[in-house]
């Protein structure tokens, strides 16, 4: 073989491998996520509360970012006290917000390059005023082409993904009116149980729960923001948030 075409099968070579790197992936998965009920005192007869998952889904996605590594339930209230203000200053209403509307309180509501990392207080950052980050930011809206493994490898790329669904179909253990539209953060997989690891808020034994990624996928809808105005029989699209966690918060 000439020096020309070793050379060329060596850099095809060194192509196929990088490729095949790109594409692997371990077998599990978890990423260190604080839980937080949305209704952390248990008094779910408070609206803010009742309809508290995509708020009480950033308040512990943002915590793994960037502290702290429990989450108090006074803290908890009062940040989602904050978001719901700031959600019927943007929205309208905070209620029943899907998934382009948690990624503008993702964007807008926290300024991520501000943030002091070193004081470790709950979102002491918060910004009362949007402010726009740009293509800058680590919060991602995917869409269109959604598959289960597309979800794993964004796990196992470094994501935490904030996944809308209709949970009237979940099987839920621990639901006796399972809503129509919820939010849920999913912090990891298991391929050896063909699960996804999940923190759902919308139970205070909702931390790291494992649901079959088959039925996370079926049951995965978005909803359109605003009061509880989601028909059941409603053409709902699959889409889910990507937020990029540093690498110290992988187990």
């Amino acid at each position: 073989m000439s020096n020309r075409w070793l050379r060329i099968a060596i850099v095809f070579a060194l192509i196929i491998g990088a490729v095949v790197v790109s594409k692997y992936r371990p077998s599990h998965v978890l990423h260190k996520v604080p839980f937080a009920c949305q209704a952390p005192d248990g008094n779910w007869e408070d609206p803010r509360k009742q309809d508290g998952c995509e708020e009480t889904s950033i308040i512990m996605a943002v915590a793994a970012a960037i502290g702290p590594d429990t989450l108090l339930p006074d803290a908890v209230i009062a940040i989602q006290n904050r978001l719901c203000w700031f959600e019927e200053q943007r929205f309208g209403s905070y209620i029943d917000t899907g998934v382009r509307e948690t990624l503008i309180m993702l964007k807008q509501h926290y300024s991520w390059e501000s943030m002091d990392k070193d004081k470790r207080r709950p979102f002491a950052a918060y910004v009362g005023t949007p402010v726009v980050l740009g293509d800058s930011t680590d919060a991602r809206y995917a869409q269109g082409d959604v598959t289960i493994e597309g979800m794993k490898q964004d796990l196992a790329d470094g994501y935490i993904l904030f996944v809308p669904i209709d949970a009237r179909h979940l099987n839920h253990p621990y639901y006796k009116s399972p809503p129509l539209a919820h939010m849920i953060l999913i912090i990891g997989y298991d391929d050896d149980e063909d699960v996804f690891i999940v923190n759902d808020p919308g139970t205070r034994r909702g931390a790291g729960m494992h649901f079959a990624c088959q039925k996370i996928f079926e049951v995965m809808a978005d909803y359109k923001a605003g009061s509880h105005i989601n028909g059941p029989d409603d053409t709902r699209t699959k889409a889910y948030i990507k937020f990029l966690l540093a690498k110290s918060n992988w187990i």
